[in-house]
């Protein structure tokens, strides 16, 4: 499940503080009445000594002393807890927006004319080449679509199910771009069941091939892969780096907004890295 700040643990500390306080306010009632008794005993008049020794005295001061100091304390409450309820709500608005983001993010990537033009050139090579592949890319593209549009209306899907959309996105790039691109997948049976945000693995995949060289001469190989860290599930999508000079319509925002918005959902932050030779970028699973 989603990691999520417990609102309440600040409070109880105020609870701990308030306790501590009572008792400390207990010790030194006892400590002044006593040192006031010890040294001015003999000048307070024993109208005034002997009601102060009194139980019913006694029992007065320390109720009046700690409603004092509950009194303060529960106002300390009332405005760490309004403030932990104002935290909490802002932070919810801004993993909403972000996740808006991060899914506008990815269907945009759909939807814009380079990829709907490169996905249109490939079927009409199909047409006239292989009308059964064709018809079977049809099919895969109008998948992909269905999935990301259904997608919008879920916080979380399983890994399993991403897994399954993922394998529709990359029949279209193999038919595309043939032996030119080299995929392979390692995952592990046990992290099936782990949730994560919808076409989060699409954006990666994406983010390859938009920013990557692919050619016949020198394939793209990407690898999808679970892996254990730091006593957490992580998703790493690798691809070896052939870096393009010009990247079309790239704001470099995808992957800043993906991990914003992992960084609201996990405690485990979102891991990447770059030699000469790959780039890497690890999604915690939640």
């Amino acid at each position: 499940m989603p990691y999520v700040a417990s609102s309440f643990a600040p409070n109880a500390r105020v609870m701990r503080r308030m306790g501590v306080q009572i008792l400390i306010g207990l010790f030194a009632f006892a400590c002044f009445g006593g040192t006031m008794l010890w040294f001015y005993g003999e000048y307070i008049p024993p109208t005034i000594k002997l009601p102060m020794l009194s139980k019913p005295f006694i029992v007065a001061a320390v109720v009046t002393g700690n409603l004092f100091v509950v009194t303060i304390n529960l106002a300390l409450f009332g405005k760490e807890f309004f403030d932990n309820w104002k935290t909490e709500l802002l932070r919810n608005e801004r993993l909403l927006k972000e996740r808006s983001e991060a899914q506008y993010e990815s269907l945009k990537n759909q939807l814009n004319p380079h990829f709907l033009f490169n996905a249109l050139t490939s079927l009409n090579s199909l047409i006239t080449e292989d009308p059964k592949l064709a018809s079977e890319y049809v099919q895969q593209l109008s998948k992909v679509y269905r999935y990301v549009l259904q997608s919008r209306e879920k916080e979380f899907v399983s890994l399993e199910t991403e897994i399954k959309f993922i394998a529709n996105y990359l029949r279209l790039l193999k038919t595309r771009f043939a032996s030119a691109l080299i995929i392979e997948n390692v995952i592990d049976d046990d992290a099936l069941e782990r949730l994560i945000v919808p076409v989060t693995l699409q954006t990666l995949v994406e983010n390859a091939i938009k920013h990557n060289v692919i050619n016949p001469q020198k394939p793209l190989q990407i690898t999808i892969r679970t892996e254990q860290l730091h006593g957490a599930w992580y998703l790493a999508v690798e691809n070896t780096l052939q870096k393009r000079t010009l990247v079309e319509s790239s704001n470099k925002q995808g992957l800043k907004r993906l991990t914003g918005l992992y960084e609201h959902l996990s405690k485990h932050p979102v891991i990447i890295e770059e030699t000469e030779q790959i780039f890497v970028v690890k999604i915690p699973l939640l």
